[in-house]
């Protein structure tokens, strides 16, 4: 028998308050959190979780909008494990306890992942969104806990309570790591654009842009990039807007980048510079970008990126 299941996480302030959850149907689905945490980290619990519950199934399809969950459970983890869970650059792999866990529970059985762009529509993806989301909101209310009936069938070994509720590894990683004790929140839930503040929908919008799906749409890409815009790549070249736009159509699609927020700042009114580290497993690249409010809406209009050294 084949299952279809949704898997996804939250966190309101990266880190801060975070859930996860998994969806099958309304009689198959579960959700947790904790007080703290990220979003990388309740993506990959939901996925664990699941593959517990699921013990004794034949087949799973696991439904995800994490390109980083994806890729770290399909491409990258035969690697890291051959270095001793260690990236290309030498240093330990991120929530590496979690991914541990779902590496032992993938032993022999036949998962497969599929990439849902989240927020889209999808049933399963949006239950899932909904169940992490609101784990994390009553964690943010200190009522957090375990919820749902699971799933269970014939045959299917116990799970225990407390695979649930395991504690993350302490490690963060998407947009955090500065060190702050303030969060810069991406997916902090605001009931609308309005509410949030410039940096907060600034920092969003330059998610937006590492999304291989809206990477690979020229129109929703065009709408974030300024008429002005002018990008100094990592390699030293320049291009301006027309460039970038056929560049991000001719990409591959491929992981979304773990992200450190250095700072995010309003330098004028109506522009907003943002700084961070953009890491996958084979490099670094700090990464500077400057936001125009135009016509009512933010657009980049200045981008550079510059490798760091392996010796930093």
């Amino acid at each position: 028998m084949k299952i279809v299941a949704a898997a996804d996480g939250s966190a309101l302030g990266n880190p801060g308050p975070a859930g996860w959850g998994w969806y099958i149907d309304d009689d198959h689905w579960a959700s947790g959190g904790w007080p703290r945490g990220t979003n990388n980290m309740g993506e990959l619990m939901a996925v664990l979780d699941l593959l517990r519950q699921t013990r004794g199934v034949s087949e799973l399809e696991v439904l995800c909008d994490s390109q980083y969950v994806i890729n770290s459970v399909t491409k990258w983890m035969p690697g890291w494990k051959r270095k001793g869970w260690k990236k290309a650059d030498g240093k330990p792999v991120l929530n590496v306890d979690l991914l541990k866990e779902i590496d032992k529970e993938m032993a022999g059985r036949s998962v497969t992942f599929t990439w849902i762009k989240g927020h889209s529509g999808h049933s399963l993806n949006d239950a899932a969104d909904r169940k992490a989301n609101g784990a994390a909101q009553k964690f943010a209310r200190g009522e957090g806990g375990s919820e749902g009936p699971g799933y269970r069938q014939a045959g299917t070994p116990e799970v225990e309570e407390t695979s649930r509720a395991a504690e993350p590894d302490g490690q963060e990683d998407l947009f955090s790591g500065s060190g702050e004790e303030r969060a810069l929140p991406l997916e902090a839930p605001f009931p609308s654009e309005e509410d949030r503040s410039d940096e907060q929908q600034v920092l969003r919008l330059e998610k937006q842009l590492m999304d291989p799906a809206v990477r690979a749409d020229r129109g929703e890409a065009a709408s974030l990039l300024h008429a002005d815009m002018q990008e100094i790549g990592s390699s030293g070249r320049l291009w301006g807007r027309e460039d970038l736009l056929a560049a991000m159509e001719g990409e591959a699609p491929g992981p979304v980048p773990e992200v450190d927020v250095l700072t995010a700042r309003d330098l004028a009114p109506g522009l907003i510079q943002i700084v961070y580290r953009a890491t996958d497993e084979d490099r670094a690249v700090l990464r500077t970008s400057l936001w125009l409010r135009a016509g009512g809406r933010w657009q980049m209009i200045w981008h550079q990126g510059t490798e760091e050294s392996a010796d930093l």
